[in-house]
């Protein structure tokens, strides 16, 4: 079983990204599902891959290989037929 960090810095890095950023990133998600529903809002999650590759890009200065861009093509491509799938099956929004 990996230990702890020891350092002090390295602890309250653990407690901000376990605490204080999970929790604002789990009450921006819980206000997009009252916003815009829980299809629409699930679908922003799909997104994250392009977000990645995006700060990999432009602070790291590595341009991602094919494989990376077909995939996050894929899944980008994937998003709109989830609400086209929707629409045409005429299912209707949760309440």
């Amino acid at each position: 079983m990996p230990s702890l960090p020891s350092h002090p810095k390295a602890m309250v890095s653990l407690l901000y990204l376990g605490t204080l950023s999970t929790a604002v990133a789990w009450f921006m998600y819980s206000h997009l599902i009252h916003a815009w529903g829980a299809l629409r809002s699930s679908t922003v999650t799909y997104f994250i891959p392009w977000v990645a590759i995006a700060i990999d890009w432009f602070h790291f200065g590595v341009w991602p290989e094919p494989e990376v861009l077909s995939g996050a093509v894929l899944i980008i491509t994937g998003v709109p037929l989830t609400h086209v799938a929707r629409h045409r099956f005429g299912a209707k929004p949760a309440a």
